[in-house]
């Protein structure tokens, strides 16, 4: 018998091993909010900044273009903003 597939990633997803050592600093050493106006936030803010710069060279967009989310329901509720606000103002 094979072993079996997994089909469950909708609910939990396995972390790439290069993932987590990237991360690791952000959760042990870093952890400051890159979005808040303190000392702890400016370490986690750079990096954020070069995710962002890396993610949009790889895409092929401007940094400004790429929204990360803490989840797809996250991306989703964006994507739906982004849209109602164009058919808004679309003549």
């Amino acid at each position: 018998m094979s072993d079996p597939v997994y089909l469950g990633h909708n609910a939990t997803t396995p972390v790439d091993p290069r993932v987590t050592e990237a991360a690791m600093p952000y959760w042990t050493e870093f952890f400051g909010n890159p979005s808040s106006d303190h000392p702890y936030a400016e370490q986690p803010r750079r990096a954020l900044a070069a995710a962002r710069r890396a993610v949009a060279e790889l895409v092929g967009a401007r940094p400004g273009e790429v929204v990360f989310t803490a989840s797809p329901d996250g991306g989703l509720d964006h994507g739906c903003q982004q849209r109602d606000r164009c058919a808004a103002t679309d003549p």
